[in-house]
């Protein structure tokens, strides 16, 4: 499933290692639509993901949510959308809206795209401190270790509730 960028300037989808607006003066092989560590994987989308591409010429896709997507952006050529081998059960879903502007069309979607994020943010990280964990692993049981350590040594010199932030290496590999 593929999106011609001819004749159409592109935007949105996910921060890059060396981002470019349109999207058309990219070119990313097909992989996975999933946050990477830059650093790493300079080659991967970043940690801001928007399953939400905009056309200059009226014309918007919306990936839905939960479903594993895989994406090539092919400089000047086209975007395109496939379904990982791996989960062929899960059909690849988007919706395609198309109106007579780029304003009108994002006016159209951004309904469907604020239903969502119609509840208010946690304040409560504004409310406590917020700790950095510095911690360097390549596994996921030593970042756990890691991190269980460091707050119990926030315990023991009573530093009461807080938050730890740790970096994108480390989400991903909590993650899997």
């Amino acid at each position: 499933n593929c999106f011609s960028m001819v004749n159409i300037s592109w935007y949105g989808g996910a921060s890059l290692g060396a981002q470019h607006w349109p999207l058309n003066n990219v070119n990313m092989e097909l992989q996975p639509f999933v946050i990477s560590d830059l650093k790493i994987n300079p080659e991967g989308y970043g940690s801001v993901l928007e399953r939400y591409f905009l056309g200059s010429t009226g014309v918007s896709v919306m990936l839905h949510e939960n479903v594993p997507v895989l994406i090539s952006l092919n400089r000047n050529t086209n975007i395109c959308l496939e379904n990982p081998s791996s989960s062929e059960v899960v059909p690849l879903k988007y919706t395609v809206c198309v109106s007579h502007s780029l304003l009108s069309v994002h006016q159209e979607m951004r309904s469907p795209i604020s239903d969502h994020q119609r509840t208010l943010p946690n304040t409560n990280i504004l409310r406590f401190p917020l700790w950095r964990h510095y911690g360097v692993s390549d596994s996921a049981a030593k970042i756990e270790r890691d991190l269980r350590s460091f707050s119990n040594k926030l315990k023991r010199h009573n530093m009461g509730q807080g938050y730890i932030s740790i970096d994108e290496h480390s989400t991903l590999l909590l993650s899997n």
